[in-house]
C-alpha cells in the first residue's frame, strides 16, 4: 500500500517537470549539436529532416450573447451606446429577447420603450431585406417562382388552361398510336368500376381500351372482352383490375397501376411514362 502510495507521490512531483520543460516538438526541431559525418553516417548523403508539422490553432469559441453574463449585460445596456442599425443580425435577436425579458420582470415605461425600440429595429431589417428581395426579383426574373407559377388568380387560371390544352394534346397523339390493356374478371367489383371509368376515358379523350377477361366473362361496359389466353401470366399480373400502357409500333409495353384508379390517377400516370418514355435520360417521376 505504501508503495503504491509512493509510486502516485513520486509521479505527481514529475508532472511539472514535464508540463513545464520544452514541449517535445520543440526539442525535436532544435539543431542537433555538431557531429562528425562518422557519427551520423546511417543518414547518408543526402537527407533531409521533416519539420514538425505545425498544430493550427482551433477557433475560440467566443462568447455566447445567450450566456448568463452576456445576456444580462445586454438587459441593462442603454440603447443610446448601441447602433441598431448596424448590429449584427444575431446579436440583435438576443438583444431583442434580453430586452423583452428585462421589460417583462418589471414593466416600466423606460423598459418597454427599449424593447419596442429594439423590435422597431428588427423591423426595418425584416423590411429593409423585404424590399432588395424584390429588386432582386425584379432584375433578375428568373429568380422569380410566379413567373412559371402564377400566383394570381388570373394567372392561375390562364396557367390551368393552358396545362389542360397541352395535356389534352399530348393524350390525342398517344391515342393514335396506343392505347391500355385492362385485366379484370367479371366478379371483382372493383373492375366493374373501373371499367365505368374507362368507359368514359375512351369517349372524353379517345383512349383505346383493349379489355382481357381474367375468368372469361365480359363486363356490361365491355361485352366483347378478349378471354385471357395467357397473356395476363406471361405478363405477371397478380390482382386485378390492372392497366397497362402499350404502343405496339414500338414494342413498348408497361404497367400503370392495380387497382382502382380515378380518371385523373389514369391520365396523369399516362403522362408521366410517355415522359419517361419519350426522355429516358432523364429521370422519370416515381408513379405512387
Amino acid at each position: 500500500m505504501l508503495h503504491a502510495l509512493a509510486l502516485i507521490v513520486t509521479g505527481c512531483l514529475l508532472l511539472p517537470a514535464v508540463a513545464w520543460g520544452t514541449p517535445l516538438d520543440d526539442r525535436m526541431d532544435a539543431p542537433a549539436p555538431a557531429r562528425s559525418f562518422f557519427e551520423r553516417g546511417w543518414e547518408g548523403w543526402f537527407w533531409y529532416w521533416d519539420p514538425s508539422e505545425k498544430r493550427e490553432e482551433e477557433p475560440k469559441d467566443l462568447p455566447s450573447p445567450e450566456d448568463g453574463a452576456v445576456f444580462d449585460w445586454m438587459k441593462r445596456v442603454p440603447l443610446e451606446t448601441v447602433d441598431l442599425d448596424r448590429l449584427p443580425t444575431v446579436e440583435l435577436k438576443v438583444l431583442l429577447q434580453a430586452k423583452r425579458e428585462y421589460a417583462l420582470d418589471d414593466p416600466t415605461p423606460d423598459r418597454v420603450r427599449e424593447y419596442f425600440l429594439v423590435h422597431r429595429a428588427v423591423f426595418r431589417r425584416a423590411e429593409r431585406f423585404t424590399d432588395s428581395w424584390e429588386i432582386a426579383l425584379i432584375r433578375e426574373p428568373e429568380l422569380d417562382s410566379h413567373s412559371v407559377l402564377p400566383a394570381s388568380q388570373v394567372g392561375q387560371t390562364v396557367r390551368a388552361q393552358v396545362e389542360q390544352l397541352t395535356r389534352r394534346q399530348r393524350i390525342a397523339d398517344f391515342a393514335e398510336h396506343g392505347g391500355l390493356f385492362f385485366f379484370f374478371t367479371s366478379t371483382c367489383p372493383y373492375c366493374q368500376v373501373q371499367s365505368q371509368i374507362l368507359k368514359r376515358l375512351e369517349v372524353s379523350w379517345g383512349i383505346p381500351v383493349f379489355p382481357v377477361s381474367r375468368d372469361g366473362r365480359p363486363l356490361p361496359e365491355y361485352p366483347d372482352a378478349h378471354p385471357d389466353n395467357g397473356m395476363g401470366d406471361h405478363l405477371g399480373v397478380t390482382m386485378v383490375p390492372m392497366l397497362f400502357l402499350a404502343i405496339p409500333e414500338e414494342r413498348f409495353m408497361t404497367p400503370i397501376g392495380a387497382g382502382l384508379l380515378t380518371e385523373e390517377e389514369i391520365l396523369r400516370r399516362i403522362e408521366v411514362v410517355l415522359e419517361a418514355h419519350a426522355n429516358p435520360e432523364r429521370p422519370s417521376h416515381r408513379l405512387p
